[in-house]
């Protein structure tokens, strides 16, 4: 099943509430099983402004969740850093 790792902070799938370890059961009404990773990157990305639709199966609710995610243009850091000293 194709499992959200971890969403990536500030882009459009964070922020809507897509959490680690999500399984996106359909994109855009059309299910993933047996879809192949780059297959879904393809279906899920696209042009700024329009909207892709994914139904999300969270074991910790037991249940399906639908998201509507706006697409944007995402710059993805190599790097991650934690400045919180605390």
């Amino acid at each position: 099943m194709l499992t959200v790792v971890s969403p990536i902070p500030g882009t459009p799938a964070a922020r809507a509430g897509v959490r680690s370890w999500d399984r996106i059961v359909k994109i855009d009404g059309e299910s993933t099983e047996n879809l192949d990773l780059s297959k879904a990157v393809d279906k899920i990305t696209g042009p700024a402004g329009t909207k892709v639709n994914l139904l999300i199966y969270r074991e910790s609710e037991r249940r399906q969740i639908p998201f509507t995610i706006v697409r944007e243009t995402v710059k993805i850091e190599s790097v991650y850093a934690n400045t919180d000293d605390g």
